[in-house]
């Protein structure tokens, strides 16, 4: 059975939260890489919550966080959740990361659509990302090329690049990245949002996995997310 925590904010500043903030994403990291964290992220109106594959999780969770034991979160409630859709799901294997960016959603999508140069690609980086039905290149000679196409985008919400074509020359099956899909999904929180990235079709029997895994948290848990809070590229362009 999963557990929710439901909070409730206390009105702090963005100031406060800032302060607190790097604290409470190492512990949302934490619970994300030992894979006990399924989504965290805010109601339509006020409060957030967070799903937890178990309650033991969920309590340790609420013990942790900063921003409850600072008091950016005035309440919480934890609930035991008999769910039996979720499961069926998130089987799909495909490489997936969540981080939290303590900007707004406009930000986020910006950096996702107008500056991609700046945290993937670099010079190696021709053509569009911005407008649904661009296409562009990533080329390291000699390494890596793949050519994408925006297939969806949802301003501020969702952006999905969809891989037309592709060679790594490292690995046998040299376009396992063809026909294989980057989505970009984020939601707000009261403070930050949450960015859900999935490399759809990257699963572990691919050959190309592994170093893939390792180059995509690179690219987005760092270059990523360093150039959108702290507009600090890691290309020079």
């Amino acid at each position: 059975m999963k557990a929710v925590v439901i909070g409730e904010p206390s009105g702090a500043t963005m100031e406060d939260i800032m302060k607190v903030y790097p604290k409470h994403k190492a512990i949302v990291d934490k619970y994300i890489a030992r894979n006990e964290l399924i989504g965290i992220g805010p109601f339509g109106d006020m409060g957030n919550m967070a799903i937890f594959r178990s309650r033991p999780a969920a309590e340790q969770f609420v013990r942790e966080d900063p921003f409850i034991l600072e008091g950016l979160v005035k309440s919480f409630v934890i609930r035991d959740w008999n769910d039996s859709l979720l499961p069926e799901c998130i089987t799909d294997k495909s490489y997936h990361v969540t981080i939290e960016i303590p900007k707004s959603p406009e930000e986020v999508f910006q950096g996702l659509t107008q500056n991609v140069p700046k945290w993937w690609g670099g010079r190696d980086f021709t053509g569009s990302s911005i407008q649904l039905n661009d296409e562009f290149i990533i080329h390291h000679p000699g390494a890596h090329y793949s050519k994408q196409k925006l297939t969806e985008v949802v301003q501020n919400k969702k952006i999905v690049w969809c891989v037309e074509e592709s060679k790594l020359s490292w690995i046998k099956k040299q376009d396992e990245w063809t026909n294989t899909r980057m989505i970009f999904e984020i939601a707000p929180t009261g403070y930050s949002s949450i960015l859900h990235f999935t490399h759809e079709g990257l699963v572990p029997e691919k050959e190309s996995y592994a170093m893939c895994s390792e180059g995509w948290n690179l690219v987005i848990k760092e270059w990523l997310f360093d150039f959108v809070v702290h507009g600090k590229p890691h290309f020079d362009l």
